[in-house]
Parts: structure tokens; C-alpha cells; sequence
């Protein structure tokens, strides 16, 4: 009860409630992606296993995959050529992936301005009055 404690008033500081103001989830899905990555859903896994995979997520959200490789080194494991490879590839395609979704999202953004102008440009023009009166010529003083 204790530890639940900490956390729902970890929850509920104000400074982690500003943070989501505006709908932002703070990469919640992403780190539950890459957790389950390492610890699925599908299989039986302990406590420490799911512990193991949430600290190893975390890592790998904020440093990506050679996160790994770090930790291996702490625990006196000499990562390979392989794992070296395999993780810089996998970070180079992290980085690819978050490029394409800004392009795409900034991408979004302009058509939607773009739309909005143009739904405001219509309403000016609706608003317009396009008729033209006849002048009365002789109401009209020369110069």
C-alpha cells in the first residue's frame, strides 16, 4: 500500500500535470512498445524479468539501442561486432522513422493552415457584396 501510495502521488504532482496539458502523453505507448519488445505479453514473465525489460525500455527510449550495449559493458560483457552493427543500424532507423513522422506532421500542418485560410477566404468573399450600381452621370462633377 505503501508503494502504491508513492505512486498515485507521484501522479498526480503538479509539475508532471503540466507536462500533459494539451494531450501530450509524454511517449507513454512508445516505452510500453519497446518494453513489451523485450518482455511480450504472450509469455509468462516474472516480476525482476518485467522489471528487467521496463529499466532496459526506458534506456533504450532514451538512448536508443545501444542502451544495450551500455549495459552490457557494466555488467563485464564485451559486446561483439554484430551487436555494435545491429545497434547503430537500429538507431539509424529510429532516427529515419522520427524524420519521416515530423516531415509528415509539419507536412499535416500546413494543408490544415492552408485549409483554413481558405475557409476564411471564403467566408470574406461570401460577406463581399460583388454587385455594381450605375453611377448617375450627372450627379458626377467634372474637373
Amino acid at each position: 500500500m505503501i508503494a502504491a501510495k508513492k505512486v498515485f502521488e507521484d501522479l498526480v504532482d503538479p509539475v508532471l500535470l503540466e507536462r500533459c496539458i494539451g494531450g501530450r502523453t509524454q511517449n507513454n505507448e512508445s516505452l510500453n512498445h519497446v518494453i513489451w519488445n523485450f518482455c511480450p505479453k504472450e509469455i509468462f514473465s516474472g516480476l525482476k524479468i518485467v522489471e528487467i525489460a521496463t529499466y532496459l525500455g526506458v534506456a533504450t527510449l532514451n538512448d536508443g539501442a545501444c542502451a544495450s550495449l551500455k549495459v552490457m559493458t557494466t555488467i563485464d560483457v564485451t559486446p561483439g561486432k554484430h551487436a555494435r552493427e545491429h545497434s547503430e543500424k537500429e538507431d539509424q532507423k529510429r532516427i529515419r522513422q522520427a524524420e519521416i513522422e515530423v516531415q509528415e506532421a509539419s507536412l499535416e500542418t500546413r494543408r490544415s493552415r492552408g485549409r483554413k485560410r481558405l475557409g476564411l477566404e471564403e467566408q470574406l468573399a461570401e460577406g463581399e457584396d460583388n454587385s455594381y450600381s450605375v453611377v448617375d452621370d450627372s450627379k458626377v462633377s467634372s474637373e
